[in-house]
């Protein structure tokens, strides 16, 4: 009987057999597939959605061009490369529920220099680049004879791309390097893969919100090419010279006199004759032929594109020092922006890199993802002390408060603990477990220790008699009494 329970439980695992994961191709406005179909190399391969933007028959993508290249999208991955290296990572082991870090091991080492020829700030710079202009970011691992990784090497998201089958969702990887143009197989474990989110025509690759701004990048290189060529031109807007009906020595004026004036005046003024003064004896009409920037509102144009693309790569104007952003720039905002940006930009990528590290590089190194995990020290970054403040403030109230004991108060604040600290509250707290009996002689005694006056006090209260006198006084009298005589004091 036992082996036609095997089969049976083969065929109902059959029958149960998941969709092959090559149908995932199928998903999207252009059906992408994963076999090299020539689409699936370099930036624009994972697919973005189409040539054109929603609306638009112009390829905004083509006149975008490289984004890294546009001025905006340079200044946000600057900001993110710089914040991403002022919280090294930490490795931390899992106990009962709670997590205690680690104090070395080899895979923090190699965080911590990748290779021998750049360090790990590079490696994050470039990182947070491909994941903000190409959603996806890839790291190459070398290995000892040990099968350890020794080495990381930051790839180009336009050489890579992941090979799945039906069978696998990633089967292989493939670098494509200079010469014959061969790719290069890699098995999964030798590449880390980050993904800002899943492309929805092909989930093996990455997707980043900045593919739907191609219009906004096309705008901006636009304004920046019109402020450049205004300025190239010495502030001199486009002109059209045009002859006026009048005979110049016995003849009309041809295209070529008009042309040889256009070109005498543009030598004389333009350039280093800014500023000059030109005079002509032929009769000819001089009409502007475009908008100033003001006219154009270009100011308000170019905020309007600063915006739209900081909001896409999730970073405010005012980080970055960008015009949109100075308009309400104060001290307090900008520190309402740092914090905005550690706490919704930064703390989340790291937290999405320690999961794919953790998935991906922990293993390697024969740690389990559900005991050990990559974590980050945060400790020493300044838009984030002010909240650590803050907490501290409010765990020493309620420690205060008897709210909560000294063990989860400290275990709160990461701080060390002991077991004698269980069960530990503020002197005069306690739980209603630990609240002592009150009886007459307890009263006694708190009437008592209410009537320690200091000297100061006391002879505040009369001038006639010694601070002892009153204390022999006081020691006869009520709580009530002593209430009397400060009220007639202070009256």
């Amino acid at each position: 009987m036992d082996w036609l329970a095997t089969i049976g439980g083969s065929v109902k695992a059959i029958r149960r057999r998941s969709v092959p994961f090559s149908e995932f191709g199928q998903y999207g406005s252009e059906g992408i597939s994963f076999v090299d179909d020539g689409r699936n190399w370099g930036p624009l391969a994972s697919n973005f959605f189409g040539g054109t933007s929603p609306g638009a028959g112009y390829d905004y993508r083509a006149a975008a061009g490289e984004p890294l290249h546009n001025s905006v999208v340079a200044a946000c991955v600057n900001a993110i490369a710089q914040a991403l290296q002022d919280a090294p990572p930490i490795l931390e082991q899992r106990q009962g529920n709670e997590w205690a870090k680690v104090d070395s091991h080899p895979v923090i080492d190699l965080l911590n220099q990748p290779n021998d020829h750049y360090g790990a700030a590079h490696l994050w710079a470039a990182t947070a680049g491909s994941e903000v202009t190409r959603g996806q970011a890839f790291w190459r691992l070398e290995f000892d004879r040990g099968g350890v990784p020794r080495e990381i090497w930051w790839e180009n998201a336009d050489r890579m791309r992941p090979i799945g089958t039906a069978q696998k969702f990633i089967a292989s990887y493939e670098l494509k390097v200079e010469g014959d143009g061969k790719p290069i197989p890699l098995a999964p474990e030798q590449v880390i893969h980050f993904r800002h989110a899943l492309n929805p025509h092909n989930p093996r690759v990455g997707w980043t919100p900045l593919y739907a701004g191609y219009r906004q990048l096309a705008g901006d290189n636009g304004a920046a090419s019109y402020h450049g060529a205004i300025l190239r031109n010495s502030g001199v807007l486009s002109l059209l010279i045009s002859a006026k009906e009048a005979q110049v020595s016995g003849g009309q004026l041809g295209v070529s006199g008009i042309e040889e004036f256009a070109h005498k005046l543009k030598a004389k003024l333009f350039g280093e004759g800014a500023g000059g003064i030109a005079a002509t004896s032929i009769p000819v009409d001089i009409a502007k032929m475009s908008y100033s920037p003001d006219e154009m509102a270009l100011d308000k144009l170019i905020s309007y594109y600063e915006a739209r693309i900081c909001a896409l790569v999730g970073v405010d104007p005012m980080v970055c020092g960008l015009g949109s952003g100075t308009q309400q720039k104060t001290y307090a905002n900008m520190q309402e922006a740092l914090n905005d940006f550690w706490e919704r930009r930064i703390v989340p990528t790291k937290n999405r890199h320690s999961t794919e590290l953790g998935i991906q590089l922990l293993p390697l190194f024969d740690l389990s993802p559900s005991d050990y995990r990559i974590s980050w020290d945060y400790s020493k970054v300044a838009p984030l002390q002010e909240n650590e403040d803050e907490l501290h403030t409010r765990i020493r109230e309620d420690y205060k408060a008897g709210v909560m004991d000294l063990m989860d108060a400290r275990t709160v604040l990461n701080l060390d603990t002991t077991e004698e600290m269980r069960g530990h509250f503020a002197q005069g707290n306690f739980t209603d477990e630990e609240e002592p009996e009150v009886d007459d002689k307890t009263e006694e005694k708190s009437e008592a220790k209410s009537l320690e006056w200091s000297d100061e006090e006391l002879d505040a209260l009369t001038d006639d008699l010694t601070a002892d006198d009153v204390k022999q006084a006081l020691a006869l009298a009520t709580p009530a009494m002593r209430e009397l005589l400060t009220a007639q004091s202070n009256g």
